[in-house]
């Protein structure tokens, strides 16, 4: 059956346009079709909608390793149209995706390339595969749902055992995403300073200069090992 383009709102056009050319006893097989044709639409644009997010975390994923001289939070909501916790359940549901906990999504069809380092072809052919696999699991909040990522609001109430739980799960999540932050931070520390050694940049520091940054990475030091 072929797909029928068609928004919510011309639905009651393309509704009348049909059946007035139609028998009256005709009628209901083209409202089917309508329905039909809608409902393949619907699957269709919820696999581009999943597949975009599932990107868009590969990208959020690439650009977290660069060093902004921001921490991380700091930099999503300088430079985001989405909120830090969105960006942060946007990495759950890639993480949940690499682990092979996405019905039908096989973790070896995400790709490890951010699609800002894609050709224009691997790039389509990314959202297509990914669009595919993702057909028929819903929209983003039936992933999330799916994913435990939020709750359905039928917990109990407030300050009850669904709930206690999760917050730690939140709270834990928080802690994990602070934790890398600190790490890739410190990281990228040690990666500039083996960057300037092999650059031999050293030579061109003046004595008194030397003396100031030495004194201050054997402060930090004290930090790092206390």
């Amino acid at each position: 059956m072929n797909t029928i383009e068609i928004s919510p709102e011309e639905l009651g056009l393309i509704a009348e346009s049909g059946t007035l050319k139609l028998p009256s006893d005709s009628i209901h097989n083209h409202l089917h079709a309508v329905s039909e044709g809608a409902k393949v639409q619907r699957a269709q644009l919820e696999g581009i909608e999943l597949s975009a997010l599932i990107l868009c975390a590969v990208q959020l994923e690439e650009l977290k390793k660069v060093n902004h001289g921001l921490p991380w939070k700091e930099w999503v909501k300088s430079n985001c149209d989405f909120s830090y916790m969105t960006a942060t359940k946007y990495a759950r549901v890639l993480k949940s995706g690499r682990a092979g906990r996405i019905p039908n999504l096989h973790p070896e069809s995400i790709p490890e390339t951010a699609p800002s380092a894609m050709s224009a072809e691997e790039l389509r052919e990314a959202c297509t595969t990914l669009a595919a696999s993702l057909e028929g699991l819903g929209g983003i909040r039936q992933l999330y749902l799916e994913l435990e990522i939020i709750t359905n609001g039928k917990s109990p109430k407030l300050g009850g055992p669904k709930d206690s739980e999760q917050e730690e799960k939140t709270a834990a999540d928080d802690l994990s995403i602070a934790e890398q932050d600190a790490i890739t931070t410190y990281r990228q520390i040690i990666e500039d300073l083996d960057q300037a050694k092999r650059l031999n940049q050293l030579q061109h520091l003046p004595t008194e200069t030397r003396a100031e940054i030495a004194e201050d990475l054997q402060a930090h030091l004290k930090i790092l090992t206390a």
